[in-house]
């Protein structure tokens, strides 16, 4: 059986311009995994922070001690064991009319001798195939959605020329409030909420067995980079990724952020999204002793 060991070779999780930095990262010695809280239309407060950096701090610890407690389990189990956690704890707030949390997540997984890729939302994972292409593993099912509230913010745009990103972003809630009434259904689009998860929430792969392969984990506004920001293309990303810290790339994508502060060159919700990211290797032991 093939042998794998994962090295967490870099690492930043900053927020921006919101109250709280909602993402959150965890690694064990067989996983690694980023997490996004979707920020609430109204701002919820749950123990000193939002509702959104509540549920990502708390299913990461608690799918932390599941992996640790049945390493062995299937993914989507060990998903909804911790689902079951958060669930109970968010009832003993005792703020039913409090809107439920949600988040994103991806992760890098080591389990019967493969690698396990899992996406659920726009965190994504990026890493090199057998022909040297760059490939984006996600979720993308939320694109649509997240397109037609684009669509209308670049409407508001040209037909308020001189007005702020923050009152544009304000009458952008309908969408965004419709938009949420898709979560999680066929018809719809997939993240992590207080209900448990079914098959065709995630989505799910795993990748032959390379001596050694590097893999960059993201939350969407890390990802900024190339989807949003158009810096560079997806090639050139991972390359500086693997060539540079990635608190070098952040501070371009902050820079380029400043530089467009009404959104207008780069539409986009939040002027400075929270942004994550692992840069991860993981080596086949057993490819390696065969190939000394």
């Amino acid at each position: 059986m093939s042998q794998y060991y994962i090295s967490v070779l870099d690492a930043v999780c900053e927020k921006g311009n919101g109250r709280d930095n909602e993402d959150a990262v965890g690694w064990l010695p067989n996983a690694v995994w980023v997490l996004d809280g979707v920020s609430g239309l109204e701002t919820s407060i749950v123990g000193g922070g939002t509702a959104a950096r509540w549920y990502a701090q708390t299913f990461s610890a608690h799918f932390s001690r599941h992996m640790l407690l049945r390493p062995d389990a299937p993914t989507l189990s060990l998903i909804n064991l911790a689902i079951d956690d958060c669930r109970s704890l968010w009832a003993d707030l005792g703020q039913p009319d409090m809107a439920e949390p949600a988040a994103t997540f991806a992760m890098l997984r080591l389990v019967d001798g493969q690698i396990e890729l899992t996406s659920i939302g726009d965190s994504a994972i990026r890493f090199k195939d057998m022909e040297g292409r760059v490939t984006v593993f996600g979720d993308r099912s939320v694109e649509p959605f997240e397109q037609k509230t684009l669509d209308r913010l670049i409407a508001l745009q040209n037909e308020q020329p001189d007005a702020p990103h923050s009152e544009l972003s304000k009458a952008l809630k309908s969408s965004q409030r419709n938009n949420r009434q898709y979560v999680n259904r066929e018809d719809g689009y997939n993240v992590l909420t207080l209900s448990p998860m079914v098959p065709r929430n995630i989505v799910s792969s795993t990748l032959p067995n390379n001596a050694e392969t590097d893999f960059l984990l993201t939350s969407d506004g890390f990802s900024r980079y190339t989807e949003v920001l158009e810096i560079s293309d997806e090639r050139a990303f991972f390359a500086r990724a693997q060539e540079q810290s990635l608190g070098t790339i952040l501070d371009e994508i902050r820079s380029t952020e400043q530089s467009d502060p009404d959104c207008r060159i780069h539409p986009r919700i939040k002027q400075f999204d929270d942004a994550t990211a692992l840069k991860v290797r993981v080596r086949n032991l057993t490819r390696h002793k065969s190939d000394a």
